[in-house]
């Protein structure tokens, strides 16, 4: 999506700014010259005359290494780019370290990149507790953490956070539509909610409880886990217990799959609804045998790539061609490294679309996005950002797991600009 002719598009913004800057500045001996300037003149940060420093810290060792993938992904999306003369003809130079999943390392790792790599900004910090723990940091350094794959509401808070934007649906909206579903088949449904101990469950149930508010439904029973926990039987046990006769699951590829087995182990038969995250395809459900999970719903705002549905699809094809040439020891149908590279493409997008490379235009480039698709984004599904609501992605599409792929269920359904807090 973002070939030669977007990078122009943007290089042409980027020159009538600055020839309109010229003109109000006619008569002072500097602010006109060659390169990449701030409004008043002094050189942006992490961006030199032919490259751009982006920064990133990701669990590439530990129990969670999976979501280390964005670092590499990103990163073949990024020579794509740079092969075909890059943004604007700024190189962009993608650095990034291990923080095993720890927050505290995550901040070290975000000091560093900032104060001795000179990075532009942070990009795509993945999960809500490690996202959250630069929050402060970033915001008080005017330093643009972009793309952060964080749903809670916490990173829908643009007055307290100015210089963060994800790139994920807010998890209230995932609890709300989500919610809505449940009432269409089972209008006096008992929900038992297994769902992550942070914000992104907190912020899961909340928008549930306010989909079914004033309905005849209720959540019986919330049973929460912690990344560091082995099993999830026992949660499993008391949501059984609780008389719940539907499950909805807001978890890691792992922990889901994990709650599914031990589902189908005890003989228990709920109507059962993924998150996005706990839906994975091969990561949650093969495990547990397809078999054993027909019919769970989940809601999606992506194209499964080990889904052999898309097999043929086009978008999914470009994917494969990039990671074929700058990726070839990813894994192309996980569904994180998909995820990863729509970041990045929404990255170099924003960067286009900004008026000029600085922190504050970049920044304000991420605030008002507005594209029709990316490659990987489901159909009629579009990203749009607006001030106030920096949730980039706010529509769902519903699915049905049958036989070995997701099937759509009705229309997606829309959130656009009404994220729940």
């Amino acid at each position: 999506m973002f070939g030669n002719g977007a990078h122009a598009a943007g290089g042409i913004r980027r020159v009538l700014a600055l020839a309109l800057a010229c003109v109000g500045a006619i008569g002072l001996a500097t602010g006109c010259g060659g390169g990449v300037s701030s409004s008043s003149g002094e050189s942006s940060p992490g961006v030199s005359k032919d490259a751009i420093t982006i920064g990133g810290s990701y669990t590439l060792s530990g129990p969670l290494s999976v979501l280390g993938v964005f670092g590499p992904a990103s990163k073949a999306y990024f020579e794509s780019v740079n092969a075909k003369g890059g943004v604007d003809g700024h190189r962009i130079k993608f650095v990034y370290y291990d923080d095993a999943g720890d927050p505290s390392k995550v901040l070290q790792n975000t000091r560093r990149l900032v104060e001795q790599d000179n990075a532009f900004g942070i990009y795509s910090t993945v999960g809500n507790t490690v996202s959250a723990s630069i929050l402060d940091y970033v915001n008080q350094q005017r330093v643009p953490q972009l793309l952060a794959v964080a749903g809670g509401s916490e990173f829908g808070k643009t007055a307290a956070h100015p210089w963060t934007t994800p790139f994920y649906v807010g998890n209230a909206t995932e609890g709300a539509v989500d919610g809505r579903f449940i009432l269409s088949k089972q209008p006096n449904a008992k929900i038992g909610v297994l769902a992550t101990n942070d914000d992104a469950g907190q912020s899961y149930v909340r928008g549930l409880e306010g989909a079914l508010a004033g309905s005849g439904a209720t959540i019986v029973a919330k049973q929460t886990y912690e990344l560091t926990d082995a099993t999830v039987d026992s949660q499993i046990a008391k949501l059984r217990a609780s008389g719940a006769d539907t499950v909805a699951i807001l978890a890691l590829a792992k922990f889901s799959s994990l709650g599914l087995k031990r589902i189908h182990e005890l003989g228990w038969k709920p109507t059962i609804v993924l998150s996005l995250s706990a839906s994975s395809r091969d990561a949650s459900l093969r495990p547990v045998g397809f078999e054993n999970v027909q019919g769970v719903y989940s809601a999606f705002f992506a194209k499964d790539p080990s889904d052999p549905q898309w097999a043929n699809d086009p978008a999914l094809k470009r994917y494969r061609d990039t990671l074929a040439q700058y990726g070839r020891s990813l894994d192309p149908n996980d569904a994180f490294t998909l995820l990863a590279y729509m970041n990045a493409q929404v990255l170099v997008s924003t960067l286009d679309e900004s008026s000029a490379l600085t922190r504050a235009a970049v920044n304000d480039a991420a605030h008002n996005l507005s594209l029709p698709t990316v490659d990987g984004l489901l159909p009629g599904i579009s990203i749009k950002t607006g001030p106030g609501d920096p949730w980039p992605i706010e529509t769902l599409q519903v699915v049905q797991f049958r036989g070995d792929q997701w099937v759509p269920v009705g229309d997606p359904v829309s959130y656009e600009g009404k994220t729940p807090n």
